[in-house]
């Protein structure tokens, strides 16, 4: 006999249709099943599927599956925005890099003397401090966002530890 209430029983009809739904929602268990087989795991799916849909209506507990909230989704974004972030920051000092690579050489090409004040030295060298000090401070804004992150998921991990408990309370009842 099937688990599922008279009331609801009732209320579906006994046709074709039904026969064949429950056959194609069986794939999910396994393919090329007789009617009967399919017909059964059909059932034990529905059964399943009701479970959910109760214990989301009293209890508030999202469905299982592929279905990712509101929460994972925006915990994937912030991943990708940061990402997106340590690679600029790797590509401009890079860049720098490389533009200090090509200026030196270029500076060797052409061998001629070149006399620099004092204070010329102190204003690139100024200039380089400037640059630097503007680099470490995006980085620390990019560890920042990663320590928020870690934060984020870490609230995000404790309800859904919380939800579990819950889950397991539910079928323990």
């Amino acid at each position: 006999m099937s688990k599922i209430d008279n009331e609801i029983w009732i209320t579906v009809p006994n046709n074709t249709n039904v026969a064949e739904a429950t056959h194609a929602l069986s794939n999910r268990r396994g393919k090329n099943l007789k009617l009967i087989t399919a017909i059964k795991q059909g059932y034990k799916l529905d059964k399943e599927r009701l479970i959910a849909i109760n214990n989301n209506n009293k209890y508030n507990i999202p469905f299982r599956g592929r279905d990712k909230g509101s929460i994972v989704r925006k915990v994937s974004s912030n991943k990708r925005q940061a990402n997106k972030l340590i690679k600029k920051a790797k590509t401009t000092f890079s860049k720098r890099k490389q533009n200090e690579n090509a200026s030196s050489s270029k500076k060797k090409l052409k061998k001629t003397i070149t006399i620099e004040s004092d204070i010329e030295d102190n204003q690139n060298e100024d200039n380089q401090n400037q640059e630097n000090i503007e680099f470490q401070e995006k980085v620390m804004a990019l560890k920042e966002r990663q320590l928020t992150l870690r934060e984020r998921e870490a609230k995000i991990r404790e309800i859904e530890l919380n939800n579990l408990i819950k889950e397991k309370e539910l079928n323990n009842n």
